[in-house]
């Protein structure tokens, strides 16, 4: 079977107020996600434990795979066999891919508007009102984009300017032929129908909409048009039980109403609504004419149709019964049935049929009465009588049943509180069964006890519902619905809500200077117990100091209290902070301290006895040790150096020490003091790993001695004599968390060594001739 729903599709124009361009856009349009049908994952695919499609297909998914798997098209076959391929590409979700979505509006022609529709599958727009020949009009197809296809576009342009526009006078009239200027392909026979608009008259829009393209729903409008929803139409048989005359009572006549609904009005000439005599089996179903007459002060005898008048939201039609000489033929229904979309102006509402039924006799009429209010039972209290509402339902004329049973509901009476059926009062069944001798019957109504308490009076109203075997008074009139109260007792007020108040949370007092956390605020807690009246309770405490124990002091040793916490209904706890300060005696650690806090009595709340556990609580704040300071680290300089020469042994002049010195012993023992290289301007700066060894970055200080050295032992420098240019090496110590350094520009935090060259001697001949000695 078919579904549907409604979709609000909400065309904006961007600027707050009537006129422009209307657009509508989305790229992925999937109005009604894993509702209905269509969502195929679901549809082709057996869901698992946790609702979720798995890769097994359902019956409906194998018929479809054996369907399609005959097309000799081999991408027209069934190849997508695991619910993940119906994932959208962009999104990765599952959607309904399979739909059709149908609107129908009207719009006042001004003489510029234009329509534009993309989309990726099925589009049909038509305009109504339009001549189709023979004197009849109609609605004719404007835009027609049928069969599955990718992304396409049109344009219906209904302005008095278009270039194609074929009207005698094109300043105020429209004319487009359906296949030469829009496009449309037509037969023949419809091939001479024209589109024609006249400025200031009104038209009807329908559009058509078909979704069956997998993975993919372009959905765009843009228009001009002011279009303005048609309204909707229902049909209610308000007097649904008609008898026939007899020659001594006229007919009793059965009635319709056919109205707008949502409070809508018919415009200027008033609204033609269609229906028709729905046939129904025989022998039920009444013959027009000769079982009965329908009749309208709007409409003609025999007709098809019916006027609601301008301005007007009803009409009424008349089921006149007719003596037809047949007394035992039994019951007769007359169903009208609203029919639309002949030339629009209109849609069908919520209910589109119902029925009157015509009767050989006058049925009883029944009526309904309050006979006893109830008065609402007190938890536990022994029901009586008193706790017991009444109705009675009588019937009047001539009841051919032994026993007739009357059917009723349960109403709201608008303004007035109303009980709660299985809550206030015992549920109703809905029917009573009236005996023809006794001709009335009662509905007891028992009131339950009300958990909530107090609540003054509540309302049962009961409304009779209208059945073949008897009448009912008109709507509105007495008799056809009553009421009666239940009367809540005077109950004495709860208790007031128990208060107790627990420690949450010690805390634990800051260092000087150290930022606040959570760890320094101790925490108390206030809860309430039982019925709470009031939204916020406002307790009392006040902080008390034993002398067993040893008490810190407010606006010292933590912030000060106020003394008071508001309660919330909802939470029916708070908590009381105690923000520790840090204490400017140092360390506390023995004896800890102490904060202490009682309630205070108050009428709004109860304390728990003197004595028990919830009237007081304590909780410590904890002293952090003070740490000691922590030493100075400095560096000097303790001896240069001289670079070897090549091949030279290294001898202690080649290596230069610096002496890091720890000014009190570490607290830790042994500390690793770290420093680094650094290369100020000015200097001719030796190069690590050439013109010196390597550096460790650290070195380890000893706590008996405080100091220690790093030896830089200098290399031989290839390049020869640079003794001209004495280089250096700047060391900086970096500070740690173990030990402070000196700040920078103060002496101790930098140190620097030289390294100078060793000039090579040179050996040079300055004769080159000598003469040997005659004596050896």
């Amino acid at each position: 079977m078919n579904a549907e729903t409604e979709i609000p599709l909400e065309l904006d124009n961007g600027v707050g107020q009537p006129g422009g361009n209307y657009r509508y856009h989305r790229e992925s349009f999937f109005p009604i996600d894993d509702r209905l049908f269509g969502n195929l994952d679901k549809e082709l695919f057996l869901l698992d434990q946790n609702g979720m499609p798995g890769n097994t297909l359902s019956p409906i998914g194998e018929r479809l795979r054996a369907k399609k798997n005959q097309n000799s098209n081999p991408d027209d076959r069934f190849n997508l066999t695991t619910p993940g391929a119906y994932r959208h590409p962009d999104d990765g979700k599952f959607h309904n891919y399979h739909f059709t979505l149908e609107t129908s509006a009207k719009f006042t022609y001004q003489g510029t508007e234009e329509f534009v529709f993309e989309g990726d599958d099925d589009l049909w727009v038509f305009i109504g009102n339009q001549s189709i020949g023979g004197g009849r009009t109609g609605a004719l197809l404007a835009i027609d984009i049928g069969g599955v296809h990718g992304k396409e576009r049109r344009k219906l342009d209904l302005r008095l300017n278009n270039p194609q526009n074929q009207a005698a006078d094109p300043s105020r009239h429209l004319k487009l032929n359906l296949r030469q200027h829009l496009g449309l392909n037509l037969s023949d026979a419809y091939a001479p129908l024209n589109l024609e608009l006249t400025v200031g008259e009104t038209y009807e829009f329908f559009f058509f909409f078909a979704e069956r393209h997998t993975h993919r729903c372009t959905f765009r409008i843009e228009t001009s048009l002011l279009l303005k929803p048609l309204p909707r139409v229902r049909i209610e048989a308000t007097q649904p039980n008609a008898v026939e005359p007899t020659p001594y009572a006229a007919a009793v006549p059965g009635q319709f109403r056919i109205s707008l609904v949502d409070g809508a009005t018919a415009p200027a000439g008033g609204l033609w609504v269609r229906y028709r005599l729905k046939d129904l089996p025989a022998p039920r179903m009444a013959i027009a004419h000769q079982d009965f007459v329908l009749s309208s002060p709007a409409m003609p005898p025999s007709s098809d149709r019916v006027l609601i008048p301008a301005g007007q939201t009803s009409v009424l039609l008349t089921v006149t019964p007719l003596d037809d000489n047949n007394p035992d033929e039994g019951r007769e229904e007359v169903c009208v049935e609203l029919l639309g979309y002949e030339n629009g102006g209109y849609q069908l509402g919520d209910r589109t049929e119902d029925t009157v039924f015509i009767a050989n006799y006058a049925p009883p009429l029944a009526t309904v009465q309050k006979l006893r209010d109830a008065v609402e039972p007190r938890p536990g209290e022994t029901m009586t009588e008193t706790h017991v509402g009444w109705f009675e339902i009588s019937l009047a004329g001539d009841l051919t049943l032994e026993n007739t049973p009357v059917r009723y509901r349960v109403i709201e009476t608008p303004g007035l509180p109303a009980a709660t059926p299985g809550s206030d009062y015992e549920p109703l069944s809905g029917t009573v069964t009236i005996n023809r001798a006794t001709r009335t019957a009662q509905i007891r109504v028992v009131a339950r006890a009300d958990v909530a308490g107090n609540e003054g009076v509540e309302y049962v109203s009961i409304e009779l519902l209208p059945q073949v075997d008897y009448r009912l008074p008109a709507v509105g009139a007495a008799g056809r619905s009553a009421m009666l109260s239940i009367t809540d007792p005077a109950l004495p007020p709860p208790p007031p809500p128990l208060v107790r108040i627990y420690a949450v949370r010690e805390a634990l007092e800051p260092r000087p200077g150290e930022a606040l956390t959570e760890f320094h605020v101790g925490l108390f807690e206030v809860s309430l117990e039982g019925p709470i009246l009031q939204d916020q309770t406002t307790v009392r405490y006040r902080v008390v100091m034993p002398a067993d124990v040893r008490n810190a002091t407010p606006g010292q040793d933590y912030e000060p209290l106020s003394g008071v916490v508001t309660v919330n209904r909802a939470a029916g706890n708070a908590q009381i902070r105690v923000v520790a300060r840090a204490d400017v005696a140092g360390d506390e650690v023995n004896p800890q301290e102490h904060v202490v806090l009682e309630l205070v009595p108050d009428v709004t709340y109860r304390l728990p006895a003197v004595g028990e556990p919830g009237r007081s609580a304590r909780i410590r704040i904890l002293d952090r040790p003070v740490p000691p300071p922590l030493p100075i680290a400095r560096i000097r300089t303790l001896r240069n150096a001289r670079e070897p020469l090549p091949g030279e042994a290294i001898a202690e002049r080649h290596t230069a020490l610096f002496e890091v010195s720890l000014e009190d012993v570490a607290p830790q023992g042994q500390t690793t003091v770290r420093y680094r290289v650094i290369t100020p301007p000015g200097l001719h700066h030796a190069t690590f790993g050439q013109d010196y060894d390597p550096l460790s970055g650290v070195v380890q200080i000893d706590p008996s001695s405080r100091k220690a050295h790093i030896p830089v032992f200098a290399r031989a420098d290839v390049p020869g004599d640079e003794a001209a240019t004495p280089e250096h090496v700047v060391l900086e110590l970096l500070p740690d968390a173990a030990y402070r350094v000196p700040n920078p520009g103060e002496p101790g935090r930098t140190a620097a060594i030289v390294i100078t060259d060793m000039p090579i001697a040179t050996l040079q001949a300055t004769q080159r001739w000598t003469k040997e000695p005659k004596d050896a």
